[in-house]
């Protein structure tokens, strides 16, 4: 007899961790039929997946700026789509170099994680203008 919608939930979260390890076993005996079931997923999936991925960057982003201030260190400027992290030594080059080939959400994890002091928030025109210039115009009218 089959078991309706609320039985297989209950069965399911009763046998979570044992239904799982068969999982996980039944992918590493068949690494290539887990691989085409994932493509295929993705597949019909795609859209989705890329909202859910990019609702993630946004929100990792927003953490880390928020932990950074959440705002323009030199002008206030608070609007998130504004804000842009800020080396303080200008070392963002040799930054991304170090940690490699990094995406967005593995540098503001690794913001969130860390708690440094040579880097900043700065809004996208104080930011541009400090590593074209040298200086922010904010700064030379106070």
């Amino acid at each position: 007899m089959a078991r309706s919608a609320k039985e297989q939930l209950e069965y399911y979260y009763k046998n979570r961790e044992h239904i799982n390890d068969l999982r996980r076993l039944r992918h590493k005996e068949h690494p290539e039929r887990k691989k085409a079931w994932d493509r295929t997923y993705h597949q019909i999936h795609r859209k989705e997946q890329n909202e859910r991925q990019a609702r993630w960057r946004l929100k990792l982003r927003k953490e880390a700026i928020l932990r950074y201030g959440g705002k323009c260190f030199c002008c206030g400027e608070d609007k998130l789509e504004f804000l842009a992290v800020h080396h303080v030594n200008g070392h963002g080059r040799e930054h991304r170099k170090q940690v490699g080939k990094a995406t967005s959400s593995t540098f503001y994890r690794w913001l969130i994680k860390e708690k440094r002091p040579d880097i900043s928030v700065l809004c996208h025109n104080c930011n541009s203008s400090i590593g074209f210039y040298g200086y922010c115009p904010h700064k030379e009218r106070r």
